[in-house]
């Protein structure tokens, strides 16, 4: 899907920044971050926005909780430790059970 011929943006929704405010250099390293995505457009607005003024007729996204109000065709996120899963109560008992899984993975090769 990478390779798909498509439109790619980068969608900055002012409302979640309302929410959750970011500094500036928070923004900076968004927009740097997404210079290595070919083509990639920039869109400030809500999704709701893009998809009305580009009448959008098919959307596809990575799934993220920050994407739940997103309509069109979700694919999974990427993840660093797919065999993870379940509720983990914070940070380090999920870091923990990661560092095992790169022992394990290190030990199969």
């Amino acid at each position: 899907m990478a390779d798909a011929p498509a439109n790619r943006v980068l969608l900055l929704e002012p409302l979640h920044f309302e929410r959750y405010p970011v500094s500036a250099k928070t923004i900076e390293f968004i927009l740097r971050l997404a210079e290595n995505i070919v083509g990639i457009q920039v869109y400030t607005g809500q999704f709701a926005e893009l998809s009305n003024e580009y009448n959008l007729s098919e959307t596809h996204f990575k799934e993220h909780p920050t994407a739940a109000h997103y309509r069109g065709h979700e694919t999974q996120r990427d993840w660093m430790f797919p065999e993870l899963a379940g509720y983990f109560p914070s940070f380090f008992n999920y870091w923990k059970e990661c560092e095992r899984s790169l022992s394990m993975r290190n030990k199969s090769r």
